[in-house]
């Protein structure tokens, strides 16, 4: 979820992320530009990063959620 102002683009989604590998090693995993960001992955994921792109002058603010059961 994300909230912003002003016109233009306004987008938010995960930029990175790391890989937990069977070996307990991380591997990272890049979308690159922003217009390729999800909004939600399925991994066994290590940490994330989030990508906010916004035009001149514009606000955004973000919630990230995470869900995690075994």
């Amino acid at each position: 979820m994300h909230g912003d102002s002003g016109e233009g683009t306004h987008y938010t989604g995960i930029k990175r992320y790391r890989k937990r590998l069977s070996s307990g090693s991380d591997k990272v995993k890049k979308f690159g530009e922003w217009y390729d960001w999800p909004p939600m992955i399925f991994d066994y994921v290590s940490s994330i990063t989030f990508g906010i792109a916004n035009g001149s002058d514009q606000k955004t603010n973000l919630i990230a959620r995470m869900d995690y059961w075994t």
